[in-house]
């Protein structure tokens, strides 16, 4: 796989992928899931996981055929030549698939289409037919990518009870990154044309990437995380990584927990920068920093060398627009103190070096540029720029209780008016400043320094994150823009081809370019929704940016909370804090909610409080897998924040609803599509059932298969999901409803779906906010996707398809709803 980017000194060498079949390729002129029939396969047997039609060879080879060179086919067309991938490989003396012409082939097909788009209206029609024909082979390639899935072994399997599926993993692996890269070409390129189910399919990662990963010595944590968020393309840019966190004993971490990283706080020791020093701490004057906190100030500190070569802590409160630099670390690297405010000499040392390294890297235009004057005056008397460090700021101990909670309260102010936030992570700081910077990225995003909730708030809230490497600091600004900046020459050539889309696709989603990035721009997105961007400037303006479109204020403020919210969730997902209590303080910190509402209010009743305080709520929250409250009416409610050890729903657009919904006393209030099924057509087992849904008007209803969604968990976190929880009888009836921000709904993608329990209907005593909307009870996280008519027979096992097997719902049941979800 040529076009996928190397990282610095691989562990892994490039990967072969054999060409299985010999000869041309035989081409066909019907539709792509036609091919099988074509060349003698029954294809409902192939989407049923029985690939027992043929021999184990004969069939490997089809399938490469049918999936990578005749998507390929699909999407070229006439101008395809199956000998324009392929190499021959003296060593093995056999046929390699090349993706090295790839990129430059698939754009120039996806441009040809842009163009005749724009150049007549048969053009136009020409072209929408074209985008119809790749995205049906786009939906059958993934389905068969999520058919085979990965298990906990060292085996790609299909559904339970069936076959093995008998592609290789580099053969399987092509195929999947392959989709993935067509489907972001067609993303770009038909976005202005027609509504396409591309952003909804996925392709995931297979098991090859995550064996290499284990076998690397990679933390299981690490390899759930990336294989959640990464596409396979990136996960296999990924898993070349050489990494010397790897050291360390992984052994008894888990799948959500890296238990090596974490400490003991009864036996923590802060750590000296070099190994066998022995130095002398070195204390910030408390009896400084309690009079700036009680007065809600933000005490800064500087370091000079007196005479004796001893550093010296000043402190001194923060003015409004004053220059300083914040750290963000984790303390299970050694840079925190549990029993006082100080650091070793050698520590306090090497702070100051770091604070001048970053300091004196902006240059002193840039100083006087942003009207830092203090900065440049500090350079000149000798002294750092004063920072903020929590060991050294944040009281410690009993007595200063009080004042701690409210340093604490006080840093979403500390970071928020940073002029930089200099990142330290262990692993990082032993690592070169890769050459690529999508490996840089990426080496942040698997750091130790993402694991943790603190560290969210300090990445989001901060205005300029910097990163500390072992031979000197990346500015993730700058570095972020660079890679996404577009020279004149391109925007010229796209205006003409591509009606004015200046993206290259094959950095679009599910690229190594952009989900290595991915932790970045989320951050940077969650922080435009929490806090406005401003710079001072001599030469320029005081300026104000916003994501949003001005709009209502009060609505745009709604819409804004919301959002961010629910972007705080998803975010805080595989991170977790050393005290549970923590977690709390963390989302209103983040957010800026106020704390207060949280004085006295026992822990596990403290996010059912921070939640209850607030009018609106994103709908996106019933999305997002975890433990949830069990007292009726918050039953929607996820207990905690941060890592609550649930694999997330394969249906990702459900996590981006940040629609506003209104919390009242019974519930939420949300509005999505869905039905009621009455009480003779409850299935007895919510795991996994068929029903027929009037989806679509003047259409015959179709077969939707819909699977309780089983969060993986580790054995020790508990709460584990029962099979069956679900009596025939037991409840009056039960509601669905779903979220597809898409127009299109095409078979075989799942959809973020709620599976509820109906209450009294009766508005008679509802209060206003609640008139007209159903009264339901949170039962499960669910997906549903569209199988077809029943007459065509969906590519399930057959004996499911029985009448009594499949749940019918009235067409006057199905629609889009306002349900009160308690």
């Amino acid at each position: 796989m040529d076009h996928i980017p190397r990282v610095t000194n691989p562990v892994y060498p490039p990967l072969q992928v054999p060409c299985l079949s010999h000869g041309p390729f035989e081409q066909f002129t019907g539709a792509f899931e036609d091919y099988p029939t074509q060349r003698g396969w029954d294809v409902l047997l192939l989407k049923r996981g029985i690939f027992t039609q043929h021999s184990v060879e004969d069939t490997r080879a089809f399938l490469q055929d049918w999936l990578f060179f005749g998507l390929l086919h699909e999407i070229l067309g006439d101008d395809f030549t199956k000998d324009f991938f392929l190499q021959w490989d003296v060593q093995y003396n056999q046929a390699m698939i090349t993706t090295a012409n790839l990129v430059p082939s698939l754009t120039t097909r996806f441009q040809q289409i842009r163009t005749n788009s724009v150049r007549s209206q048969d053009g136009k029609t020409q072209a929408i037919a074209d985008l119809d024909r790749i995205d049906g082979a786009l939906c059958t390639l993934s389905f068969f990518c999520n058919l085979a899935v990965a298990d906990e072994g060292d085996n790609t399997v299909s559904s339970p009870s069936q076959p093995q599926w008998p592609l290789s993993p580099a053969v399987d692996l092509s195929i999947r990154v392959l989709g993935q890269l067509v489907s972001s070409a067609v993303q770009l390129t038909g976005m202005f044309l027609k509504h396409s189910p591309a952003p909804s399919l996925t392709f995931p990662g297979g098991n090859f990437t995550q064996a290499r990963m284990r076998q690397a010595g990679w933390c299981p944590s690490d390899i759930a995380m990336v294989s959640e968020y990464m596409s396979a393309t990136s996960l296999y840019y990924a898993s070349s990584l050489r990494r010397s966190q790897l050291h360390t004993d992984h052994s008894n971490c888990t799948r959500q927990l890296c238990l090596a990283t974490q400490l003991d706080p009864r036996t923590y020791q802060t750590a000296h920068s070099e190994d066998g020093c022995t130095c002398d701490h070195v204390s910030a004057p408390v009896s400084k920093l309690i009079p700036i906190i009680a007065k809600k100030g933000i005490p800064l500190i500087t370091i000079t060398i007196a005479k004796s070569g001893d550093p010296v802590l000043k402190i001194s409160r923060y003015r409004k627009g004053q220059h300083y630099i914040a750290f963000s670390h984790v303390w299970s690297d050694g840079l925190g103190n549990l029993r006082q405010n100080s650091l070793p000499r050698c520590q306090i040392l090497r702070l100051k070096a770091l604070v001048d390294e970053l300091s004196w890297s902006q240059g002193v235009w840039d100083d006087l540029n942003k009207c830092h004057l203090g900065k440049y005056l500090n350079r000149l008397q000798g002294s750092t720029v004063p920072f903020w460090l929590d060991t050294l700021c944040i009281p410690v101990g009993s007595e200063h209780q009080r004042f701690r909670s409210m340093a604490i309260s006080l840093m979403y102010k500390t970071y928020v008016s940073a002029q930089h936030v200099l990142i330290l992570d262990s692993e990082l700081q032993r690592t070169p400043i890769p050459k690529d910077m999508t490996e840089a990225f990426l080496r942040v995003s698997i750091s130790g320094w993402t694991r943790r909730l603190w560290t969210l708030q300090e990445s989001v809230l901060g205005r300029r994150l910097q990163v500390k490497f072992e031979d000197g600091i990346v500015d993730l600004v700058t570095q972020y823009n660079l890679s996404n900046k577009i020279t004149k020459s391109d925007r010229r050539k796209h205006r003409a081809n591509l009606g004015g889309a200046v993206e290259k696709f094959e950095h679009l989603a599910g690229s190594p370019h952009s989900d290595c990035r991915r932790f970045y721009w989320k951050d940077r997105t969650l922080r435009f929704l929490i806090v406005e961007k401003r710079e001072r400037r001599f030469v320029g303006v005081i300026t104000t940016t916003t994501l949003l479109e001005r709009t209502d204020p009060a609505k745009e403020k709604i819409g804004k909370e919301c959002s961010a919210a629910l972007e705080a969730f998803v975010s805080s997902n595989y991170r977790s804090s050393l005290r549970k209590a923590d977690e709390h303080l963390c989302l209103s910190g983040l957010l800026g909610w106020d704390t207060d509402c949280l004085q006295g209010v026992a822990a596990d009743q403290r996010m059912k409080t921070l939640l209850g305080n607030r009018t609106f709520l994103p709908q996106g929250l019933l999305f997002i897998a975890g433990p949830r409250m069990q007292e009726k009416g918050w039953r929607w409610a996820l207990q905690s924040f941060g890592n609550n050890g649930s694999e997330q729903l394969g249906a990702p657009l459900a996590l981006r609803d940040g629609t506003p919904a209104r919390l009242c006393a019974k519930g939420l209030i949300v509005q999505y599509r869905g039905f009621i099924m009455s009480s003779s057509e409850q299935p007895t087992n919510l795991d996994d059932f068929l029903v027929e849904v009037p989806l679509f008007e003047q259409h015959p209803p179709m077969i939707c298969r819909v699977r309780r969604h089983l969060a993986r968990r580790d054995e020790s976190s508990g709460n584990v999901p029962t099979a069956n929880s679900w009596e025939l009888g037991a409840r009056p009836s039960l509601g669905l409803f779903y979220y597809s921000p898409l127009s299109v709904i095409a078979s075989y993608i799942p959809m973020g779906a709620i599976i509820v329990e109906m209450e009294d209907g009766s508005q008679e005593h509802a209060p206003p906010e609640r008139e007209g909307a159903l009264a339901c009870s949170y039962l499960h996280l669910a997906t549903i996707e569209m199988l077809g008519p029943r007459d065509d027979a969906p590519p399930v096992w057959a004996d499911r398809l029985a009448t009594e097997n499949v749940h019918a719902v009235a067409r006057d049941e199905f629609g889009m709803k306002q349900w009160c979800v308690g």
